[in-house]
């Protein structure tokens, strides 16, 4: 103030105790540093500068794992629940505390019940959702805690277009566009029988066994693939659930599919079935590449 030649001025209500920070500073601090210890201010102001350091310590660590462990997905974020649980306690309220403060936009009204509730849901049934302010929901879908706006979400339920069903085009391109992706399909004689290339985006097929016209569509009742070479089945809903794919998102997996015996499942590991395996006797090979359409506009 001196550099600027102002004068310091005493504000007429400092000297009164009418508010908390009065009655600290005329009354406890006051007794302290004439009772008890002349550096109480000191001591109080070291201390002060120490916790916030400690704090500013505490945020880099959560910062650093907030970015390892949480994913921001179009309308929510969303946690691995035991990746959060190898986390000390500290960490994981802050991870918590951080993804509410960005899916409502401030931490007003968010209180340490608000994340204890979101805590305890990673230990809830599949299914299970809990509310909270600011039109937020939390929902345990298997080992993911997915946490967003109820009209958000519900807005990106409605932008997810349906698969629309099409025919494979053998030899040619099949689009589907409500992913952004293609298949590329053709015959190729198996001359000399090799070992293929496993790739996920690459699969290979006798095509003598293939039935009927092949689809590119979302997943129907009675729904299946084969699981070994003894010609085992499973239905196409327990596999989804044996690998845990949300229940919503299992109508926005693309297959390919031989009425209703599934060749492939596009994405969740690429399955296909073993039926269709190529085999030292396969005269004709049905290769499909998947190819995203975006990379492959952009000449990546």
């Amino acid at each position: 103030m001196a550099e600027r030649s102002l004068n310091y001025r005493t504000d007429s209500t400092n000297l009164e105790n009418l508010y908390t920070r009065n009655k600290i500073r005329n009354t406890i601090l006051d007794y302290a540093a004439k009772e008890i210890n002349s550096n109480v201010i000191e001591h109080i102001t070291k201390a002060g500068a120490h916790l916030y350091e400690t704090q500013e310590f505490i945020e880099k660590c959560i910062m650093d794992r907030y970015t390892a462990i949480v994913r921001e997905k179009p309308g929510f974020f969303e946690y691995d629940v035991n990746m959060l649980s190898k986390e000390d306690t500290l960490i994981q309220k802050g991870i918590i505390r951080k993804i509410l403060e960005q899916v409502a936009g401030k931490l007003k009204d968010i209180e340490a019940g608000h994340v204890e509730e979101v805590l305890a849901l990673g230990h809830k049934p599949v299914g299970k959702e809990i509310h909270l302010p600011y039109g937020m929901i939390a929902v345990k879908k298997y080992d993911i805690i997915s946490i967003g706006r109820s009209a958000d979400r519900d807005k990106s339920k409605q932008d997810n277009t349906a698969i629309e069903e099409r025919d494979i085009r053998i030899p040619g391109r099949t689009y589907l566009e409500s992913h952004g992706i293609y298949i590329e399909a053709e015959i190729i004689e198996n001359k000399n029988y090799k070992s293929y290339p496993k790739n996920s985006c690459m699969k290979w097929f006798d095509y003598d066994k293939i039935e009927n016209t092949l689809k590119l569509r979302a997943r129907k009742t009675g729904d299946f693939l084969q699981i070994n070479s003894l010609g085992q089945r499973k239905k196409l809903k327990d596999y989804f659930i044996d690998l845990k794919v949300p229940k919503e998102e299992r109508d926005r997996v693309p297959l390919v599919a031989d009425g209703s015996h599934i060749l492939w499942i596009l994405g969740y590991g690429g399955r296909i079935s073993e039926k269709y395996k190529i085999t030292d006797q396969t005269k004709k090979i049905l290769s499909m590449k998947l190819i995203n359409a975006k990379e492959k506009e952009d000449g990546r």
